[in-house]
């Protein structure tokens, strides 16, 4: 491979594991803001912060092994798809379980669904966009 070609790929999976990574916070982020209607009770905001490092971290890791953070979203397809749609399952159960057993007691369990619809939607959503 040329010299490039290697940094554009470079510069290519830089950029999308930002995405994902901003995705991954967004979507934990917005799973609390839809759960409490748009204001977090303070005693929550621990919860938080533990869901959504927890989220991001194991999501990052199951995206990376997923082998989605490399190639162009514009050539997105169906196979596609069906990865995300198994990262994002795999990422949510085992950041789940990570809450489950990690995290602070009283955790909402309506976040969970919450964040799995949220950030399927928008990893699948965005290759989709710049496809279009």
């Amino acid at each position: 491979m040329n010299n490039k070609f290697k940094q554009l790929m470079g510069r290519t999976r830089i950029v999308s594991r930002s995405a994902q990574l901003a995705i991954f916070v967004l979507s934990a982020v917005g799973a609390f803001l839809l759960r409490f209607e748009f204001i977090i009770p303070a005693q929550f905001l621990h919860h938080l912060f533990f869901g959504v490092v927890a989220w991001a971290v194991v999501k990052s890791v199951v995206f990376h092994l997923h082998r989605l953070d490399r190639g162009w979203w514009r050539f997105v397809s169906t196979p596609d798809l069906v990865r995300i749609g198994s990262a994002n399952c795999i990422g949510s159960i085992a950041g789940g379980l990570v809450i489950l057993l990690f995290g602070p007691a009283g955790f909402p369990r309506s976040l969970y669904f919450l964040d799995f619809l949220l950030c399927f939607g928008a990893t699948a959503g965005i290759r989709l966009a710049v496809r279009l």
